[in-house]
């Protein structure tokens, strides 16, 4: 009889945490819409600052696509850009945890000419990117990465270091 009620409550412990785990990842966020700071860097050429803001949906419990747009600067070149990827993070935790993925970009870089004329090339790319979201409080976080993609138009390939802040519901 001991025996037997034993298995029952660790039956029942069993139960419990799995209910109370599967609350918890139903609890957990599964949008985020960030907004940080990126450096692209060419090597031999100039890097550039931009601003960027993104969005990102938990797709399961372990992938997520993630989407965002930015803004770079630099001695009169204007680049205009988006993009859209693909993250899968290392533990079932989207969006929170250590992720790898891909991405493809498509962006309008503008530069003057002289005379109020101005030149304006889309350029095309795709990569491998990773990161490591961190919730600091059940809502905000925070999400340094890296990318290093092949862009077409003769900028070959180029690396991106940043850190976005976010906000989850």
């Amino acid at each position: 009889m001991k025996k037997k009620g034993i298995c029952l409550v660790l039956a029942m412990m069993l139960i419990l945490v799995m209910v109370g785990s599967t609350a918890l990842a139903a609890n957990r966020p599964q949008s985020v819409f960030s907004g940080g700071l990126s450096m692209w860097y060419w090597p031999g050429e100039v890097s550039v600052t931009s601003i960027d803001v993104g969005y990102e949906k938990a797709l399961s419990s372990g992938l997520s696509l993630h989407g965002k747009g930015s803004l770079g600067l630099r001695s009169g070149v204007t680049i205009l850009g988006g993009l859209v990827g693909i993250k899968k993070y290392l533990k079932p935790t989207a969006p929170e945890g250590l992720w790898i993925g891909g991405f493809a970009s498509l962006s309008n870089w503008s530069a003057p000419l002289g005379g109020g004329l101005m030149i304006s090339q889309n350029v095309f790319g795709f990569g491998a990117e990773g990161g490591y979201r961190y919730f600091f409080t059940p809502n905000l976080s925070v999400e340094p990465f890296a990318q290093v993609g092949y862009y077409t138009a003769g900028v070959g390939f180029a690396f991106t270091f940043g850190a976005n802040v976010g906000y989850s519901f």
